[in-house]
């Protein structure tokens, strides 16, 4: 009698889930013809908005046309399948995606900030929004390349922190800057506030 061993098949880096639902995980990969059309569409409308702010100089600031034209090369990339990286455990992680965010998130947040200089504790928001973006972004990251369960839920939960600081604060500041708008006593300003 011969034996033979027959190996289990094995696991994904998302383990049963994977196995259980390997249409769910082709999606997240960009490798289908329909997703890169999709990512090249974006690509294209975010080219356009590009061109239209850039039409709309000098009465927009750069952050308008800065923005999409980062959204731009970040589309286009993932359309040609750059810009993941592949994991050992074979996860696949969006590293575009994430550079995007650490040179975004911060500009999108400074508008917001800039509204009105609140100070929290005698700290300007905008110094403590700042950082809470950046560090919440690198938790963030952290918690998807960690192989350790309880580190990504750490991970996981120090990001969401920061988020609803940032939230707070934003929620802070849009507060002050409409009490402040409102007090201003001109006809626009009247128009706008009671329209918010």
């Amino acid at each position: 009698m011969v034996w033979s061993h027959v190996d289990e098949p094995a696991l994904g880096p998302y383990g049963s889930w994977e196995a259980a639902n390997p249409d769910c995980v082709a999606l997240g990969l960009t490798t289908s013809k329909n997703t890169k059309m999709i990512l090249l569409l974006f690509a294209s409308i975010c080219a356009c908005q590009v061109l239209f702010m850039a039409s709309r100089a000098p009465r927009i600031t750069w952050e308008a046309v800065y923005l999409p034209l980062i959204e731009t090369i970040l589309y286009a990339m993932a359309s040609t399948g750059n810009g993941q990286l592949r994991l050992g455990d074979g996860r696949v992680l969006p590293i575009a995606r994430y550079c995007s965010w650490l040179i975004t998130c911060p500009i999108m947040l400074f508008q917001v900030v800039g509204l009105y200089d609140l100070k929290l504790w005698g700290i300007s928001c905008k110094h403590m929004v700042m950082a809470a973006a950046l560090i919440r972004t690198v938790f963030g990251i952290g918690a998807s390349v960690t192989l350790d369960d309880q580190m990504r839920w750490v991970q996981f939960f120090l990001s969401y922190s920061f988020f609803f600081f940032e939230l707070y604060c934003a929620y802070m500041i849009f507060g002050a800057a409409l009490k402040q708008f409102g007090e201003v006593r001109t006809t626009l300003n009247s128009i706008v506030y009671s329209r918010i």
